[in-house]
């Protein structure tokens, strides 16, 4: 068992906490990022973009390691398994 993985949509496979940023949104972003370029937008205009960072928790696998997850930190995750 992984406790902790760098991307969020992990815990699904069984990794307790998954923290990072969402990869589609990323790739959207370059995509118009690309789209603004290919049109003319001068790069020096272009804003920066931020990235997102997201918290999923995979209830079942803190279980098996014989770990409890404060309430608040459940409650700041977007998605729970």
């Amino acid at each position: 068992m992984v406790a902790v993985w760098g991307q969020q949509y992990q815990t699904g496979d069984g990794a307790m906490i998954g923290y990072g940023g969402d990869p589609i949104a990323a790739y959207r972003g370059a995509g118009d990022y690309a789209g603004l370029v290919l049109n003319g937008t001068p790069i020096a205009s272009l804003p920066i973009q931020t990235t997102r960072l997201g918290l999923s928790l995979n209830l079942k696998t803190a279980k098996a390691m014989g770990i409890t997850i404060p309430v608040g930190i459940v409650a700041r995750a977007g998605r729970g398994d």
